[in-house]
């Protein structure tokens, strides 16, 4: 999904971060959140555009999404933050219960 930039930078996309982490939807909340502090941490002294958005956890997944220029500026991230992720993707779009159609 782009997103528009107010400056004449490159535009920005949102990618999802996949982190295949076994037995984390049972464990804790705080870990997820430590995981994703660090990554966040990480953006802050790389003068980079990617900043992280949301994350979410399954049974054996933190999905973390980021709104970077590209694919290569969230894996630079990543490295920063000496996290490996085990799939990055970028978001086609958003579909949320505030849309009109979904809303008829």
């Amino acid at each position: 999904m782009t997103i528009p930039t107010l400056d004449e930078g490159p535009p920005l996309h949102e990618y999802a971060v996949e982190f295949h982490l076994p037995g984390i939807g049972a464990l804790h909340w705080r870990l997820a959140q430590d995981l994703t502090q660090a990554f966040r941490k990480a953006l802050g002294g790389t003068g980079t555009e990617v900043r992280w958005l949301e994350a979410s956890v399954t049974k054996d997944t933190l999905r973390c999404v980021f709104v970077a220029p590209d694919e290569g500026a969230v894996r630079a991230a990543a490295r920063t933050a000496h996290l490996a992720p085990d799939r990055i993707f970028e978001l086609a779009a958003e579909v949320t219960a505030n849309d009109r159609e979904l809303a008829a």
